[in-house]
């Protein structure tokens, strides 16, 4: 099972094949004409107990162009993310550790944009738990899956147009005090690939 397109893959976890998926992963970003890249990403394979009560994290954010410290916010998201969510409770479910995580992490963000610079970015979150994909959506970043030859986005952009045909956010970490987060999850399959996007 992969969990995103790779240049470079990592060992494969060895883990009891009924319990837990056996994932290989590997990550990719360019910053295409801009002089600064604004992504970042993040992915943990982790070992022993944490492996069966929180899984394997795979994390994507999208620091807006328009915000001052946009590269800053995405980094403290993905970062933040995965040291705060593997120190949940054992006995928490994945959408509650996760659901508890992003709003510490988003509060944190809107106190940073208040005390100076805007901390604004998209994040997208897939974690897979047992034969469970769950995903966590805040923003443009994407989600898909390839299975059986056939790609599908399994979430939806938080953004409209306004204007001259401009696209703009409508949920980001950091633009308000009170986060509101897409989640879904599905069943995993063996041969499924789950690939992170940015339009960074």
């Amino acid at each position: 099972m992969d969990v995103a397109s790779a240049t470079a893959t990592a060992p494969e976890a060895t883990v009891e094949p009924d319990l837990h998926p056996q994932v290989r992963i590997g990550q990719y970003s360019d910053p295409g004409p801009k002089l600064h890249n604004q992504d970042a990403l993040a992915m943990q394979i982790p070992e022993g107990p944490l492996l069966r009560t929180k899984g394997i994290v795979a994390a994507l954010a999208d620091g807006l162009s328009s915000a001052g410290a946009a590269r800053e916010a995405a980094e403290s998201c993905v970062l933040g993310f995965i040291n705060d969510y593997y120190a949940t409770p054992a006995l928490w479910s994945v959408p509650r550790s996760a659901q508890r995580v992003l709003e510490a992490l988003n509060r944190w963000l809107c106190r940073q944009t208040m005390a100076g610079e805007s901390h604004l970015c998209t994040l997208s979150l897939l974690i897979l738990r047992s034969r469970t994909a769950h995903l966590f959506q805040v923003g443009d970043s994407r989600i898909w899956r390839l299975r059986n030859e056939r790609l599908e986005c399994l979430t939806r952009d938080h953004s409209r147009i306004i204007g001259d045909n401009r696209q703009v956010l409508t949920r980001v970490m950091g633009g308000d005090t009170r986060l509101d987060v897409d989640y879904s999850s599905s069943d995993l399959q063996v041969g499924d690939v789950f690939l992170l996007t940015s339009d960074g």
